[in-house]
């Protein structure tokens, strides 16, 4: 049955994907040539999308596209297989923040899944770091399905800190500093009850609020057209759509 159940959390909290350092993607934005192009605020923003348990990156790369199309720059950030200590992925984004501001970027978090607990811990310790954050299904209040993985003897580090209570969810503060978003389907299979996705202090966006009776599962929620849509537009600053799109 453990076998059962580890194969469930590999499959369905992003497994599998190419392991590369960081796979990236450029928008349109233009360099800067201006000789106080230093002095003055940021001309471009990056994304820094972070993949879950497993460490697959075919659902980001997917949305990297989009963003891609609209004119965002991003890459993906690697964790590996995605099942060790999200704290200490959190370490790798926040030093890969700091190389990007060096060279005068702005910076943006896009987290799924386990992915999005990592920018959490990342904008908590590092709150003037980045601009905005972006968390999709991510289990700021744990998921069943962790739990069930450590009952059959199957949960490694990030399956234990994504357990409902768990002392990282515990000790992580409830109010964002950062402008901050929350998507998440209210049907989604892995992270249960869904409403865990909820944070205080963050903009919370269901899908279905504007989806009405969509099936959405977990791993259909980063290219989502509603997502997509959504995300866009908050990084731009702009009002999110009010009506579905996908």
């Amino acid at each position: 049955m453990w076998k059962w159940i580890s194969g469930l959390l590999a499959a369905l909290l992003l497994a599998g994907g190419a392991w590369a350092l960081f796979v990236q993607g450029n928008g349109t934005a233009g360099d800067s040539s201006s000789a106080n192009a230093e002095e003055s605020a940021p001309l471009r923003s990056k994304v820094l999308m972070i993949p879950g348990f497993g460490g697959g990156k075919t659902q980001l790369m997917a949305l990297g596209t989009e963003l891609y199309k609209a004119g965002i720059e991003w890459e993906i950030v690697d964790v590996g297989d995605g099942t060790g200590d999200l704290t200490r992925y959190a370490q790798d984004v926040g030093d890969r923040a700091n190389k990007l501001q060096e060279t005068g970027y702005a910076v943006d978090l896009v987290g799924y899944s386990a992915g999005g607990i990592t920018a959490r811990i990342a904008a908590t310790d590092h709150p003037d770091d980045f601009r905005r954050v972006v968390t999709l299904s991510a289990p700021h209040q744990g998921t069943a399905l962790a739990n069930l993985g450590a009952a059959f003897g199957d949960c490694p580090k990030a399956c234990q800190q994504m357990r409902p209570g768990s002392t990282l969810l515990a000790g992580l503060d409830e109010g964002p500093d950062s402008d901050w978003l929350s998507i998440y389907s209210t049907t989604d299979e892995v992270i249960r009850p869904a409403e865990s996705s909820e944070l205080d202090g963050a903009e919370v966006e269901p899908i279905q609020e504007t989806c009405a009776g969509a099936t959405i599962r977990h791993g259909e929620v980063p290219t989502h057209g509603q997502t997509v849509a959504m995300l866009v537009a908050f990084l731009e600053d702009q009002p999110l759509p009010d009506a579905c799109v996908a």
